[in-house]
């Protein structure tokens, strides 16, 4: 829980920097942001791949843990939860 508060605080401060940087809340602006912005592209790639749980990140940890118990409940209840984690990420890499 204490993962998932900060990486998702860290995402909300980033959004709010792109709102003030470009006044908008449309997405279709802030294409072509890691051209301008490598450095804020790099941390929001960072963030958006530690908020889809990937190896080796903070919140990892705690995802391999609540989809471990669905797993021993059942198989069919551990594929669904984990189709929500893969289904997650990949939203979360298209919206980067």
């Amino acid at each position: 829980m204490l993962a998932h508060g900060l990486v998702s605080s860290a995402l909300f401060i980033a959004v709010t920097f792109l709102y003030e940087r470009h006044h908008t809340r449309l997405v279709r602006y802030y294409r072509g942001m890691v051209i301008t912005m490598q450095l804020f592209g790099a941390l929001m790639l960072a963030l958006v791949l530690a908020n889809a749980s990937i190896p080796l990140s903070c919140n990892f940890v705690g995802e391999f843990f609540s989809l471990l118990p669905a797993f021993e409940y059942s198989y069919v209840v551990g594929v669904l939860a984990s189709l929500g984690t893969v289904l997650s990420a990949g939203y979360y890499l298209r919206g980067y």
